[in-house]
């Protein structure tokens, strides 16, 4: 029999799962139900040792002559500050311990004799410190399995000590089998090899994909290899431009999930790169199998299940398969996504953001550097193409709109032409960045400035849930800054403006000018829009697929004619009561 605690419940099966037999226990009742799970269950070794401390060193002894991993573990107040001394002594040998404690949940507010505060220890004791989610249903699993496996993983495959810290505890002992988990296979660059033909079985009459989220600027090596293996594969490279991948197959994310919302899902997806700001990427991932590539041993689960972690170089892997010859079945995905991309037709959309992303990154040089600022100005670039091959970044690491100004500022050192499309909060947050003596005369922002952070007022949910007449003032924090032309110019910036479709294209190609030596100073570009085109803008960029079935043309769509254009914007308006 087994704890009914289910927590519990899936650290002891994600023990077998990953091999882990050998268990040192010290007497203890907030321990007891994993102990008595323990002994009752046969698969496990375990040893008795009263004293912690000793426990600690006992399992250094024994997990250096197997070079297996030893869990131990102890109950509640200060039984477990005796393991210091031997996981220092497991972290400066490499030794894989596996140290799980008990404590109390809110222990820390209600007084509660025994509580032990564990939320921080010694850099020097522990790979990886965790404490475990109590489990009431599926996602707090998935949730406690996905923690477990990073530990274990940074244990068994980083060599050294972990923590695993679980605040519950019951007396109850009714459970006849344990959950089944899902363990994460892990490959090393070495492990990689010997397995390669196994996991190419697994591609098979399978829709293979590759999802590239935020990433440094590619090596040709790498772009050559990723796109070796997306044409041998016959797989889509889903992207946004944070992904600086310029190589064969490339496909939009915005447009195959926020226009399209694809039902042509991978079964397999290839995962690397970092953080994605495009909050439509989960759908690709929810019927796929997901094989995520890390230079460290962090499990980190972008969407989806992470099935396979494989602790090696990106080049290195997408080499290893596109160089394979294994005669498998292969999926022509990629054509069957790019049929579906011809269903894309996008109308004419109002003077708002996606307008200007529309017109303005066609226009950006060869070879020049551009920032986008979180979240409407870089959700707009992501529905179209550049017309070249361009660096761009934006600051989807911590997703915070300050320091676009600032990042830029630092980019431009380069010499390159550095291009900017950032809204009016972002820019004010970080305007004092203009007024920096290292600015040079390659810096061209395009400022969009509609008086308030537009995206609450885009934001389905703001919309339905939050009463729409309080979100202006303090939401979106409306009539804060007005104009920037005073600040631009007082330090030394060349300054344009538009607040018309006209004015915007009668400037937007000089202040595209390929030639640095165009402008003498640096330029701000201000581009003057009204939030409910803003509304209107990405609800027409979300409506452009393409109807297939046989509608009369009066009735085709309501944005497919500029006066039903009209009557959509003067409907939504009387709606929003902002005539």
């Amino acid at each position: 029999m087994y704890t009914d605690d289910k927590t519990t419940q899936i650290v002891i099966s994600m023990l077998k799962a990953y091999n882990i037999k050998n268990i040192i226990l010290s007497p203890g009742t907030r321990n007891s139900a994993f102990s008595a799970s323990i002994q009752c269950d046969s698969f496990f070794k375990p040893y008795s040792v009263v004293d912690e401390r000793s426990a600690g060193y006992f399992a250094t002894g024994l997990a250096f002559e197997t070079n297996e991993p030893v869990v131990i573990c102890c109950t509640g107040a200060t039984a477990s500050r005796n393991y210091l001394s031997a996981l220092t002594e497991a972290f400066y040998r490499k030794l894989p311990i596996i140290a799980i404690t008990f404590g109390y949940e809110y222990g820390d507010l209600l007084l509660t004799p025994q509580y032990i505060d564990r939320s921080t220890s010694q850099n020097d004791i522990k790979l990886r410190s965790t404490t475990l989610p109590q489990i009431t249903g599926t996602i707090a699993q998935k949730r406690c399995e996905l923690l477990l496996n990073d530990t274990l993983i940074k244990c068994i495959y980083g060599r050294g000590p972990v923590h695993i810290n679980i605040l519950h505890f019951t007396y109850k002992f009714c459970t006849t089998s344990l959950p089944t988990v899902h363990k994460i296979e892990y490959n090393s660059a070495y492990t990689l090899i010997d397995n390669l033909e196994v996991l190419l079985k697994n591609f098979s009459n399978k829709r293979i994909g590759i999802f590239i989220g935020s990433h440094n600027k590619m090596s040709p090596n790498l772009t050559y290899y990723i796109s070796k293996f997306a044409e041998k594969y016959h797989a889509p490279v889903f992207v946004d431009h944070t992904s600086n991948y310029h190589g064969k197959n490339k496909v939009l994310i915005a447009q195959i999930c926020d226009i399209l919302e694809t039902e042509n899902l991978p079964d397999i997806m290839i995962d690397l790169g970092e953080v994605c700001g495009q909050y439509s990427l989960s759908r690709l991932f929810k019927k796929a199998s997901v094989w995520r590539l890390s230079d460290s041993l962090n499990v980190k689960q972008r969407a989806g299940l992470v099935t396979h972690l494989f602790h090696c170089d990106e080049e290195y892997f997408f080499k290893c398969f596109s160089q394979h010859t294994l005669d498998i079945s292969i999926c022509n995905y990629f054509e069957e996504i790019t049929k579906e991309l011809e269903d894309i037709c996008i109308n004419d959309l109002p003077f708002s953001t996606p307008y200007i992303a529309q017109q303005y990154v066609k226009r950006i040089p060869a070879g020049s550097i551009f920032h986008a600022s979180i979240l409407n100005s870089l959700r707009s670039i992501n529905f179209f193409e550049f017309a070249t091959n361009i660096d761009v970044v934006s600051n989807v690491g911590g997703f915070g709109i300050d320091g676009a100004l600032s990042t830029l500022l630092g980019q431009s050192l380069t010499n390159r032409l550095c291009f900017a499309q950032i809204g009016d909060l972002a820019f004010f947050y970080d305007m004092n960045a203009l007024g920096n003596r290292h600015i040079k005369n390659n810096i061209r922002i395009l400022l969009i400035n509609n008086g308030l952070g537009a995206e609450f007022a885009i934001d389905q949910q703001h919309q339905k849930n939050l009463d729409r007449y309080n979100i202006d003032e303090f939401i979106a924090a409306q009539g804060h800054f007005g104009k920037a032309k005073e600040w631009a110019v007082s330090c030394g910036f060349d300054y344009m403006s538009a607040s018309s479709k006209e004015e915007f294209l009668s400037n937007i190609d000089i202040f595209c000018n390929p030639d640095i030596a165009h402008f003498k100073h640096p330029v701000l570009f201000e581009v003057f829009t009204k939030k409910e085109d803003e509304i209107i803008g990405i609800n027409t960029i979300r409506a452009s697929k393409k109807r297939k079935e046989k509608i009369p043309p009066q009735n085709a769509s309501l944005l497919s004619h500029p006066t039903e254009q009209h009557r959509f914007r003067d409907k939504l308006l009387s709606c929003l009561k902002l005539k």
